[in-house]
């Protein structure tokens, strides 16, 4: 009987010390164990900083790295490139991809994070869900277990342990807008007073008012003489094409003189065209973010829309797959939290150079 419990007491004390070299070795279950997450994350700053895929060329995994990708959807086209360049970027790299997808439900998104873990990947990017903060707590559960992870499109909440959040900065794209938006009209129009309007998106929501303001900020920079009006700003509730053309077609009965709509995303464009076809105006030049093909074939067969700030899906899921694998790879951190895709324009005089009929966007 002594016996017998002596090597009971044996088993429970090997089980015990098995469980605290477990608990000990967390961070190193993961295949990216050789990274100190500690460290790198303590050596990332909190100052926005400014990249593009320029920056960094596409690496080769080290080894076959797991790549677990958690989307926020696949709905639309924006999302869908979004997902499509993460694979396709992951695979050049030679790593291996997992992909889930939570269609906006951030209680099915901590879920697949977590089983992320469970599968033992090497790394996570994400597209968070809304609220932010409700990741934070698995978030904390992924840095336990020494995967790094970046979030892309949107960002983490500042509080989450995170590597860095790959985002578009609303306000430069929408300021270089602006600025090119009030050179176009100041040369169109030598003379007199320019009137513009612009279709918002969900009023008081961060990211699409950040580009509102960039907008008004942009064109007062060039037009020191104040000749350019703002008289029209309106808020469809969403970011389709029938919101932009019901708001277009009511700021140009209200004002005829109107000679640019300026759209918070291209959708609202794209439906303020066929609003001018229909009126039969053809002195309105049109602007917004994003670079849609939608949007890029309108201004590649000559019409009414001008100048497209890039919200580009595809540099943004490039940019963070090569971030993240430079990373699993040895190399350099990104240096800030938020990580700002660099503004660029599409015009005219460049759109052939950018326009893929081919994009999934």
């Amino acid at each position: 009987m002594k016996r017998s419990l002596k090597i009971v007491a044996g088993l429970v004390v090997c089980i015990a010390a098995l469980g605290i070299l477990a608990g000990c070795n967390r961070g190193k279950t993961a295949k990216a164990a050789g990274l100190d997450l500690k460290t790198i994350y303590a050596g990332i700053g909190d100052e926005e900083t400014h990249f593009s895929t320029r920056d960094i060329p596409l690496p080769t995994a080290n080894r076959n790295y797991k790549i677990g990708v958690a989307l926020y959807s696949v709905e639309s086209g924006f999302f869908k490139a979004l997902q499509d360049v993460a694979i396709s970027e992951i695979q050049a790299t030679g790593a291996t991809v997992l992909i889930a997808n939570c269609d906006g439900n951030v209680t099915t998104q901590v879920s697949q994070i977590e089983n992320f873990i469970t599968q033992g990947v090497d790394a996570i990017i994400a597209e968070p869900a809304d609220p932010a903060s409700a990741l934070n707590l698995t978030l904390r559960k992924v840095y336990d277990a020494g995967i790094p992870v970046v979030a892309f499109d949107m960002p983490f909440d500042p509080g989450a342990p995170h590597m860095t959040s790959v985002v578009t900065d609303g306000y430069g794209l929408g300021t270089a807008v602006g600025k090119e938006v009030a050179r176009q009209l100041l040369r169109d129009h030598p003379t007199g007073t320019i009137e513009y309007g612009i279709i918002g998106g969900i009023e008081g929501a961060a990211q699409p008012m950040s580009r509102n303001n960039g907008f008004q900020d942009g064109i007062k920079s060039v037009d020191t003489g104040g000749r350019i009006k703002m008289v029209s700003w309106l808020f469809p509730g969403d970011f389709t094409e029938e919101g932009g053309l019901r708001l277009a077609e009511n700021m140009l009965v209200a004002h005829p003189n109107i000679k640019c709509l300026i759209g918070t995303s291209d959708p609202q464009v794209v439906g303020a065209s066929a609003v001018l076809r229909r009126l039969g105006k053809t002195d309105v030049m049109l602007a917004a973010c994003d670079g849609s093909r939608t949007a890029s074939e309108n201004m590649v067969n000559g019409g009414p829309i001008k100048i497209l700030g890039i919200n580009s899906p595809v540099e943004a899921a490039k940019l963070t797959v090569r971030m993240l694998v430079q990373v699993l790879n040895g190399g350099p951190a990104p240096k800030s939290k938020l990580t700002f895709m660099e503004p660029f324009l599409v015009t005219v005089d460049n759109i052939k150079e950018y326009y893929d009929p081919n994009s999934a966007f």
